[in-house]
């Protein structure tokens, strides 16, 4: 699986949904795998998995970050 923890989301709202996500020129379809309950760390946050797996619309930048640590 290739997914993401998404924060600061709105508009969603239930696991199941399948959303498109878009990065610069990139666009990818995703689906909604958990949504962070009220009250909780994890409110406002969505965690979603990658419907089209070649075609990841931010790994460059990802790859970039974890070598730079």
């Amino acid at each position: 699986m290739i997914g993401a923890r998404l924060v600061t989301v709105s508009g969603i709202t239930k696991v199941g949904q399948d959303i498109w996500l878009q990065r610069h020129t990139r666009r990818a379809k995703y689906r909604v795998i958990w949504i962070g309950e009220p009250d909780t760390v994890q409110a406002g946050q969505i965690g979603v998995e990658t419907l089209e797996p070649a075609n990841v619309i931010w790994e460059n930048e990802l790859r970039i970050r974890i070598m730079q640590k």
